[in-house]
């Protein structure tokens, strides 16, 4: 760590910023593009004093020195950026340097000198004038003033305009970081992970890497820097915090919006993001902006806003262990507490979910939902959720779905009790949403409905029963399509279907029974996921009258005939390129 000594006006080196930890003053401010005076150039003051920076230098020492300080720090100049060593040094010990410093003079070049005010001018407008400095809007300067313990704030002239106690109200206000925050009063790292974000959410850097690298402090993370990673810095920002607290409001983040073909965002800052308009994401946030809303969030119950479980980083995703999710059916969606609410509010918040296979994506993120107290809930031993989603991805994953449209499980139609008793493949499956997803590849997906046919909607005893094995053929997506996919053939295979007889007049058991036995009478398609080659050639010889359906194309409905019930099918590939498959059955 350098530092100005005052008395000399040259740079000393310490091998530790707790050598001389109280014993200097350090600056913040906002920097002027190549005007400020670097680590190289301030050794050659003649030069130096022809930068605007040089006055923030001198006045800065000459401060230090009359409060009876012996050194002073200034980003410019005592961090040599030439060095990548020493640079990432100075940003991951950057909120320690403030914390460490006797005083933080900030010098606010945009605001009025106090001489110059003239006419109308009263302390309202001027305590305006205050909250819109440059200042409140960068990056860099939140942990600055967060991390310090002592803040004297000067206008444009250097002169004082008034500290971080007397003007509490004003910071507090135009930051919205709570008073107990700026007082040290209320640990920083008490506060949930969502309010500390929301105060960078509407603060800019020159870099966008920076706009992670000025919170590690308010984090308390470190690091490497990788400076050209772009985004991919706020996403392992947000690993890190992962990797060191439990608490879910890192997630209580919301996408941006498109509405009637206009734009709605948190905040007011025109959003950057590549993942605007999207409609499946990953549960971590692209940029602080998506935090905006979210600055009076509180843990539930006033209590630990920590997560009783489990959660870590895999290559799958964010694991979540022990997790109960809510269901709602009506929206085929699944929803996950955050244990965290809003001010006015003691309902915890919750984030929407959607199945793609063995992994959960998150839908709807431009909304956060209230936790449904009562609601059916699933228990989870085990939970993925992808943490970023590509907007190609999204758009692929959202076209990989089909649909299966059978009557709710256990209701009557015609005194028919129609039951999906098995599926294939079981991980691709969403009980909830009665849907697979295909994934990017084309697929074989297979369905074991059973059928009974009772006397009366009073009867529980079935006078007949069938058994369908409904089996789906998705093609593969089409090239630069967004997984858009044109083709869907459906095929039904009933065990009781005709039998072709022999010579003797004798019905001989198909092919398709003798091979799918255990398929047929068990409440399990395990057996199938061995069987998809001989399936594909009951397919296409349709053999032994096992095969009574056949779509042949992707949008022919048609019907079978079994010896009880009428199964009708339709198979569709929708205009956007979705799946759907409806199924009903006739008595």
């Amino acid at each position: 760590m350098y530092l100005i000594n005052t008395d000399t006006f040259e740079l000393e080196h310490f091998s530790t910023h707790t050598e001389q930890k109280d014993a200097y003053a350090i600056l913040s401010h906002t920097w002027v593009d190549k005007e400020e005076v670097t680590y190289e150039e301030f050794k050659n003051e003649e030069s130096a004093k022809k930068k605007k920076g040089w006055t923030k230098i001198s006045s800065t020492v000459q401060m230090a020195r009359k409060n009876g300080l012996k050194y002073a720090w200034v980003d410019t100049c005592c961090i040599d950026k030439s060095s990548s060593a020493e640079l990432s040094e100075a940003i991951n010990s950057m909120f320690q340097y403030y914390e460490d410093a006797r005083v933080c003079y900030v010098y606010l070049s945009d605001l009025q000198k106090v001489r110059n005010m003239k006419g109308p001018e009263t302390a309202k407008s001027r305590s305006a004038s205050f909250a819109k400095c440059l200042w409140f809007t960068r990056g860099w300067t939140l942990q600055e003033l967060v991390a310090s313990r002592a803040v004297e704030f000067y206008d444009s002239g250097w002169n004082h305009y008034g500290t971080n106690e007397s003007l509490e109200d004003a910071i507090s206000s135009a930051t919205n970081i709570p008073s107990g925050v700026l007082k040290k009063k209320t640990p920083l790292q008490s506060v949930p992970v969502a309010c500390r974000m929301s105060w960078a959410a509407n603060r800019t850097t020159t870099k966008t890497e920076d706009r992670a690298y000025s919170m590690l402090g308010i984090f308390n993370i470190n690091m490497p820097l990788l400076y050209g990673e772009g985004d991919k810095a706020f996403i392992r920002l947000q690993e890190e915090i992962c990797r060191q607290t439990a608490d879910l409001s890192l997630f209580a983040w919301k996408a941006e919006r498109l509405y009637w073909g206009g734009l709605i965002i948190p905040g007011d800052k025109a959003p950057t993001s590549p993942y605007l308009g999207q409609v499946l994401h990953g549960i971590l946030a692209s940029s602080p902006l998506q935090f905006a809303h979210a600055g009076s969030y509180n843990p539930v119950n006033t209590g630990s806003a920590q997560y009783s479980g489990e959660y870590t980083l895999t290559n799958r995703g964010v694991r979540f262990d022990a997790v109960t999710l809510k269901c709602d059916r009506k929206a085929g969606r699944y929803l996950m507490s955050l244990d965290c609410c809003d001010r006015d509010s003691s309902n915890p918040l919750a984030i929407r979910l959607m199945k793609v296979g063995s992994v959960y994506v998150r839908s709807h993120a431009d909304a956060l939902f209230d936790w449904p107290v009562g609601a059916e809930g699933v228990s989870e031993e085990r939970v993925y959720i992808t943490k970023i989603l590509s907007p190609e991805l999204s758009e692929a994953y959202s076209r990989s779905i089909l649909s299966v449209h059978l009557p709710d499980e256990g209701k009557e139609t015609q005194r028919l009790l129609n039951e999906i008793r098995a599926v294939s493949p079981r991980p691709w499956w969403d009980p909830l949403r009665r849907s697979f997803f295909l994934g990017l590849s084309n697929q074989l997906c297979a369905l074991r409905v059973e059928c009974n046919l009772r006397k009366s909607t009073s009867s529980s005893q079935p006078i007949n029963h069938d058994v369908f094995l409904i089996v789906c053929a998705a093609g593969p997506p089409e090239p630069h399509s967004g997984g858009r996919r044109n083709s869907l053939n459906t095929f039904i295979f009933s065990p009781t279907s005709p039998r072709k007889k022999d010579k003797a007049g004798t019905a001989a058991p198909g092919k398709f029974e003798e091979y799918f036995k255990d398929v047929i009478e068990k409440d399990e398609l395990t057996t199938l996921e061995g069987q998809r080659g001989l399936l594909r050639l009951v397919m296409h010889s349709q053999v032994d009258g096992a095969l009574v359906y056949c779509s042949g194309e992707s949008s022919t409905p048609g019907s079978v005939r079994g010896t009880a019930v009428e199964c009708h099918v339709q198979g569709k590939v929708e205009s956007q390129g979705t799946l759907s498959l409806k199924v009903w059955f006739t008595a």
